[in-house]
């Protein structure tokens, strides 16, 4: 039975030409997004797109990309996703537009949006582009943070928001 077994060859997984594999479709988007300082870190974005086919039952990556109109910038918003849906904050669009594509600060302006799928063995493919009229903001980001109680405040943490320091997570 070792014999036999080890005289047959592993099957060879074949990846689509570039030209056969098929894109994901991303869903349509809202036809405006307005990002302000004070909605940036609650309000959020839902892309849904469908699989992309390679042609192999492989891993497939996305990533949510963004360009201007014209195509000339492009950023990435997210990436290394796995599923075919996202949710993002407003924030993470936000630092693609206005740092990413250098927007100007609360200008309308048209911006496409894309999902890319790769595997590790292919070519990067996109879906068509999902045109939206984007507004950004120049606020800056809202970092992770907690409240340091201390004896400054004597030690009672209901306090902090009066009496606080605080401690931030710029990673």
């Amino acid at each position: 039975v070792g014999m036999i077994a080890g005289c047959q060859k592993a099957e060879l997984v074949q990846m689509l030409p570039a030209e056969d594999i098929v894109a994901p479709v991303l869903a349509d988007l809202p036809e405006s997004i307005v990002i302000t300082p004070k909605n940036m870190a609650i309000d959020t974005v839902e892309f849904v797109w469908t699989k992309a086919d390679f042609g192999a039952p492989t891993q497939v990556t996305y990533a949510i990309e963004v360009s201007e109109a014209n195509g000339d910038k492009k950023a990435v918003i997210s990436s290394g996703i796995t599923d075919t849906t996202a949710v993002l904050l407003y924030e993470a669009i936000n630092v693609a537009l206005y740092e990413g594509l250098e927007l100007p600060d609360g200008v309308a302006s048209a911006v496409n949006f894309y999902v890319s799928a790769y595997t590790g063995e292919s070519a990067k493919v996109y879906s068509a582009p999902v045109a939206v009229t984007a507004t950004p903001t120049a606020a800056e980001k809202t970092y992770p943070m907690i409240y340091m109680p201390g004896s400054y405040q004597d030690w009672k943490p209901d306090q902090a928001p009066a009496k606080f320091q605080v401690l931030y997570d710029f990673t």
